[in-house]
C-alpha cells in the first residue's frame, strides 16, 4: 500500500513539475499573417507581418535584355548608350472581384510645405537602373484579383512635400535626385552618350504621370500568408524608338522619351 502511494506522489510530482515548466507562447494568430503560428497560446503585440507584393521587372530590347553601358541604335540608326537612370514606378495595386482596391498595409505619413498631413499608401517605388525585382508593400486579404495597376511617374499630390520632414531613406528626398527646383518631381531621369561618334554626355529629364491597368484573365488568386508577384515587361525600343539622339540636344530627347513612356510601358 505504501509503494503505491509511493508511485502515486511520484507520479503526481511528475505532472507539477512539468506544468510548471511550461510557457505559454506569444505568436501571430493571424491566418492571413506570413507568419502565422498555429502553435501559439496567445495573440502577440503588432508582431504579424504581412504577404508582399512584387513586381519583376523585365528589361527587355526587343528579344534581349536592355543593359545600361551598352551600346544600342534605335530603328531611326541613331545609337545611344543610358549610363545611369532613375524612373517612379508608382500608382501600383491590385482590384478584387468587385473591381475594389486591395487595401495596403503599410502606410507613411507625409507632411506638406502649406501644412496639410495625410497618411498614403506606399504604392511607389524610385527605380535606379535596371533593377529586377522590387517589393512595394503588404496586404492583408484573400481570394481573387481581377486587375494590376501601375504606372510611371510620382502622384502629383506629392509636388510640394515637406523634405525637412522626409527620412533620410524616402525616395522623395532631394538626396534621391528626382526634385526639381520648383519643389516637383520628375518622371524620369537618365544620363546619355549620343550625339556624333557618341561625344556627348547628357542630362535627360522629364516630369509626368502615366497610369495603366491590367485586366487578369484568368484572374490571380491571394493566398493567405503568401506573396503574390506581378511582372512588368519594359519594351526599351519603344522607349527610344524616333528619339533623336544624334541632335545632342537634352531638351529634344527627353521630350521625344516622355512621348514614349506609354508604348513602352503598357502591356
Amino acid at each position: 500500500m505504501a509503494s503505491k502511494l509511493l508511485y502515486g506522489w511520484l507520479a503526481m510530482m511528475t505532472i507539477v513539475s512539468l506544468a510548471s515548466c511550461y510557457e505559454e507562447q506569444d505568436g501571430c494568430l493571424d491566418l492571413l499573417a506570413a507568419n502565422y503560428n498555429a502553435a501559439a497560446d496567445k495573440e502577440c503585440e503588432g508582431c504579424c507581418t504581412y504577404p508582399s507584393l512584387r513586381v519583376s521587372l523585365v528589361n527587355q530590347w526587343n528579344d534581349r535584355n536592355f543593359i545600361l553601358n551598352d551600346t544600342f541604335t534605335n530603328l531611326q540608326g541613331q545609337s545611344f548608350i543610358i549610363l545611369q537612370q532613375k524612373f517612379f514606378l508608382a500608382g501600383i495595386g491590385m482590384a478584387d472581384e468587385k473591381s475594389s482596391p486591395i487595401p495596403f498595409e503599410l502606410l507613411t505619413s507625409y507632411t506638406w510645405l502649406d501644412g496639410k498631413e495625410a497618411e498614403v499608401a506606399n504604392n511607389f517605388k524610385l527605380i535606379s537602373g535596371t533593377l529586377a525585382e522590387v517589393v512595394i508593400n503588404t496586404f492583408r486579404k484573400e481570394g481573387g484579383v481581377t486587375s494590376f495597376e501601375y504606372g510611371v511617374g510620382p502622384d502629383v499630390k506629392f509636388n510640394g512635400l515637406d523634405t525637412l520632414a522626409l527620412a533620410n531613406t524616402s525616395d522623395f528626398t532631394p538626396a534621391a535626385g528626382m526634385l526639381t527646383k520648383d519643389n516637383k518631381y520628375l518622371a524620369y531621369k537618365a544620363k546619355i552618350v549620343a550625339g556624333p561618334s557618341l561625344k556627348d554626355t547628357l542630362d535627360v529629364a522629364f516630369e509626368g504621370e502615366w497610369r495603366f491597368s491590367n485586366v487578369l484573365n484568368p484572374q490571380a488568386t491571394l493566398v493567405p500568408g503568401k506573396d503574390i508577384k506581378f511582372i512588368i515587361r519594359i519594351q526599351y525600343h519603344n522607349l527610344f524608338d524616333q528619339v533623336p539622339f544624334a541632335n545632342a540636344d537634352p531638351i529634344a530627347i527627353g521630350e521625344a522619351i516622355r512621348n514614349n513612356v506609354e508604348a513602352a510601358f503598357k502591356q
